[in-house]
């Protein structure tokens, strides 16, 4: 999960469907970015870096992979 976008969003008091108006993308669509079924372009990198205030590294930085539920039983 990209638990760190999230916790942005969550402290900025910002729900799913305001990211995704940010992003200019469908609230379905970012909700799958957000739990890491899809991958955040570097343009959408850098819209949610300018918005906190934070460098693009930081906010790349602040996303981990998820792991796959089969690799996790492994």
């Amino acid at each position: 999960m990209q638990f760190k976008i999230i916790e942005l969003r969550k402290k900025k008091g910002m729900h799913q469907q305001a990211m995704a108006d940010l992003l200019d993308i469908h609230l379905y669509t970012y909700g799958k970015k957000e739990r890491g079924q899809v991958a955040f372009t570097a343009e959408e990198l850098f819209k949610i870096a300018q918005h906190f205030g934070l460098t693009l590294d930081e906010v790349y930085s602040k996303i981990e992979p998820i792991k796959n539920a089969k690799e996790e039983s492994e």
